[in-house]
């Protein structure tokens, strides 16, 4: 099945759930748009599989959505979100910069 386990999650705060919110493009794969929804984030658009998908959290950087795709996302110097990193089962990384 594509269905991956159930993941704990863990609980992030809002301010970090609105920085992660946003759109993010990567050359030759598209663009990802995810939102903030109450206390979750979801991701509303992308590439190859049905939107939206909530994305679980299972550290402060890092959510998972129901596919096993990991979303990490990473800081710049100055704090502000620069990009995030996905994985999926033996694919290499695809990195998303920030576009809003």
């Amino acid at each position: 099945t594509l269905l991956q386990p159930e993941r704990t999650p863990v609980v992030v705060a809002g301010t970090l759930l609105d920085a992660y919110a946003g759109d993010y493009e990567a050359p030759g794969r598209g663009r990802l748009s995810l939102r903030r929804e109450s206390d979750r984030l979801v991701l509303v658009r992308g590439v190859g599989v049905p939107f939206p998908r909530v994305l679980t959290p299972v550290a402060d950087t890092t959510f998972y959505d129901k596919f096993g795709i990991a979303f990490t996302f990473v800081r710049g110097a100055d704090g502000r979100v620069t990009h995030l990193d996905t994985r999926w089962e033996g694919d290499p990384p695809a990195r998303y910069e920030r576009r809003q």
